[in-house]
C-alpha cells in the first residue's frame, strides 16, 4: 500500500486517474492538503511530432470533442456559499435544572421566594472553521505554426484549437468531480473512524442463524429487506432531534428537504432487481429520495474496487487510516461536507519568436468536513469472530456488546464473576485493555480480524 508524499500534484494526477478509471484502484490517497495542490496538463505539452502525427489534413479528421459537465453531489458550493461553511457558530443549550422559585425551606415550612436572577445555565458557543483554499492551476502550449501547416483554412484551424479547449475543460470537470468525491470520502472515512458507521451484515448475521457473504448477501432477498428497512429508519431518525448521527456528540436534526442519500449503484440495482421484482410495487421498497453513485472512489466495475475507499487525512481523521470495501450506501446532512471550485482565472501568452501560444486556467479550490452535522455510512462486511476465554475458575462467563468485529465500531466487554471476585484483567489478543472512568472495558479495533478475549480474577 503506497503513501503519496512526494509531489502534490501526484495527487490529483492519482485521484483523477482513479475516478477515470486508468488507476488499478489500490492507492491510498492523503486528502489533507487537498486545497494546496498543483496540476500540469502534461498532456498538452507542445511538441512538434506530436501535433505533426496527430494535425495531418485536418479535411481527413473527424473532430471528436463533446463537453463533460461534473456531478455535484450537493457538496459543491459557490464562492458565497462556501465561505459560509467554512466557518460557523454552534449554540448549545444548557440542561434544565429544578425551577427555584419557590422553596419550602427546612423547619418552619413557610414558603420563601428565591432571587428569580440565580440562573447559572448559559447558552455555550462553539465556532468551527473548515479547511483552506488552495490554487491549482491548468496550462498548455498550442503550436499555432505547426498548426496552421496541418490544415486548409482558418476554420479548420479554429475546430482543432476549439478540439484542443474542449478537452482541457472536460480535464478540468474531471478534476472538480475528482475534488468533490474526494471530499464525499472524507467525511465517510471520518463517520468510519467515529466508529459511527454501519456493518450491516455482520449486524444481520449476529442475528440470523443462516450467515451470509458479501457476495451472498447482494443476491439474498432477506438481507436486502433487512437492509433497506435499517436503512430507512435511518433516515426517519435524522429527521429527529438526537446527538447519534454527528461526530460532536452536537443536538441537532436533518430537515428531509436537507437530506442526501446516496446509494453505491451495484446495491441500487440489487434492491431494484430482487426486492421490487418480489413486492412488484416499486414505493415499498424504495429508499426515500435516494440517487445512485456508480463508484466513491476507484472508477471501476468490480463491487469490491468501486464500493472502496481508501482515505488518509491528518487534520480531519486525527491519523486514522481508513481503507474499507463494500460500503452501499451513504446518509448526510447537506451541511456535512461542502467544496469549492471556483474564481477562475483564464490567461493567455503568445510567444512570437517559437510561433506559440500559452494558455492557462486557474482555480481556487478547497473543501471541509462538518463533524457537526449528521452523517452516517452503511456498508457490508463478513464481521471477525470473538473467541471468549473465560479458563479462570472464578469467571464464570464473559459477555460482548457486538457478536462480531467490525472496522473502528467498540465492544464492551463485561465479566460474571464468583462470590468475592471481580476484575483482574482484561486482554484482547494478549493486549491489556484499561477500564474507562466508569469501571466499564472497552475495545476499539482498527481492522475486523478475528479477537481472542481474556478475562482473570482477584478477590475483592
Amino acid at each position: 500500500m503506497a503513501y503519496i508524499t512526494t509531489q502534490a500534484y501526484q495527487i490529483v494526477n492519482d485521484a483523477f486517474d482513479e475516478f477515470t478509471g486508468q488507476a488499478p484502484g489500490t492507492t491510498k490517497l492523503d486528502s489533507t492538503n487537498i486545497a494546496t495542490l498543483g496540476k500540469s496538463l502534461s498532456d498538452f505539452r507542445a511538441l512538434d511530432g506530436f501535433w505533426g502525427k496527430i494535425a495531418h489534413r485536418i479535411i481527413k479528421t473527424v473532430m471528436f470533442a463533446k463537453n463533460y459537465s461534473a456531478e455535484t453531489r450537493k457538496i459543491l458550493r459557490d464562492e458565497h456559499s462556501y465561505g459560509a461553511f467554512i466557518q460557523k457558530l454552534y449554540f448549545i443549550a444548557p440542561d434544565a435544572v429544578e425551577n427555584p422559585t419557590y422553596k419550602i425551606p427546612d423547619g418552619d415550612g413557610d414558603y420563601k421566594q428565591l432571587s428569580p436572577y440565580g440562573v447559572e445555565g448559559t447558552v455555550g458557543v462553539e465556532s468551527r472553521i473548515y479547511g483552506n483554499d488552495g490554487t491549482w492551476s491548468y496550462e498548455f502550449v498550442m503550436p499555432t505554426r505547426q498548426l496552421a501547416k496541418a490544415v486548409l483554412n482558418v476554420g479548420e484551424l479554429n475546430a482543432i484549437i476549439d478540439g484542443a479547449f474542449v478537452a482541457v475543460r472536460n480535464k478540468i470537470e474531471g478534476a472538480k468531480e475528482s475534488l468533490i468525491n474526494l471530499a464525499a470520502n472524507t467525511s465517510a472515512a471520518k463517520v468510519i473512524a467515529d466508529g459511527r458507521a454501519i456493518n450491516l451484515l455482520a449486524d444481520y448475521n449476529d442475528t440470523h442463524t443462516t450467515p451470509l457473504t458479501v457476495a451472498q448477501a447482494l443476491e439474498s432477498l432477506a438481507f436486502l429487506k433487512y437492509a433497506s428497512k435499517r436503512i430507512s429508519k435511518t433516515v426517519d431518525f435524522m429527521k429527529k432531534q438526537s446527538i447519534n448521527y454527528n461526530g460532536e456528540k452536537y443536538l441537532t436534526f436533518t430537515d428531509e428537504a436537507d437530506m442526501v442519500v446516496e446509494v453505491n449503484s451495484d446495491a441500487a440495482q440489487s434492491f431494484a432487481s430482487y426486492l421490487e421484482a418480489d413486492t412488484f410495487h416499486k414505493e415499498l421498497v424504495s429508499l426515500p429520495g435516494y440517487t445512485t453513485v456508480p463508484f466513491w472512489q476507484f472508477n471501476n466495475e468490480d463491487f469490491e474496487l468501486n464500493s472502496k475507499i481508501d482515505i488518509a487525512n491528518d487534520q480531519i481523521l486525527e491519523g486514522a487510516e481508513i481503507e474499507v470495501s463494500g460500503i452501499i450506501a451513504m446518509i448526510r446532512d447537506i451541511d456535512n461536507v461542502a467544496a469549492y471550485f471556483g474564481d477562475e482565472y483564464e490567461w493567455s501568452k503568445p510567444n512570437e519568436r517559437q510561433r506559440l501560444s500559452i494558455h492557462g486556467y486557474q482555480y481556487e479550490k478547497g473543501f471541509g468536513v462538518d463533524n457537526f452535522a449528521q452523517s452516517v455510512v452503511f456498508y457490508m462486511a463478513e464481521g471477525g469472530s470473538i473467541t471468549k476465554d473465560a479458563s479462570d475458575t472464578h469467571v464464570t462467563s464473559i459477555a460482548t456488546s457486538k457478536a462480531s468485529v467490525s472496522i473502528f465500531q467498540p465492544i464492551q466487554i463485561t465479566a460474571v464473576f464468583g462470590t468475592g471476585y471481580t476484575y483482574n484483567a482484561v486482554t484482547v489478543n494478549g493486549d491489556a485493555i484499561t477500564a474507562d472512568d466508569n469501571g466499564e472495558y472497552w475495545y476499539v479495533p482498527d481492522t475486523a480480524d478475528d479477537i481472542t478475549i481474556v478475562v482473570t480474577s482477584k478477590s475483592v
